[in-house]
């Protein structure tokens, strides 16, 4: 909602968000489970969308507080954009649809 409002201001409270998910994740010792591509590459989890994270709860809200961080016009670390480009949520889905040579 706040993306589609515009509410630009909203930028620092949704990084404070995902600080502290990342924070309460690491004192849990659930960190890995932000591994989404490194799990799937050991073949023990086989989506990559983020909308289909089953149980994981806090990956998904993560990916959509990024996503919305970015699209608010704040900035990502490398990191961060590589993490949600491999749940394929940075770009649209026809351009990772023609990347892969799905389509022209």
């Amino acid at each position: 909602m706040a993306v589609r409002a515009g509410h630009r201001g909203l930028v620092p409270a949704l990084q404070e968000r995902v600080k502290k998910e990342l924070e309460r994740l690491k004192a849990d010792d659930r960190l890995a489970e932000l591994d989404v591509l490194g799990r799937q590459a050991k073949g023990t989890f086989d989506v990559p969308s983020a909308d289909s994270l089953g149980g994981l709860e806090e990956t998904r809200a993560i990916a959509h507080l990024r996503r919305a961080i970015l699209d608010l016009g704040g900035t990502l670390t490398e990191d961060e954009r590589r993490w949600l480009d491999g749940l394929r949520m940075l770009k649209t889905p026809k351009e990772y649809l023609r990347g892969a040579g799905l389509i022209d």
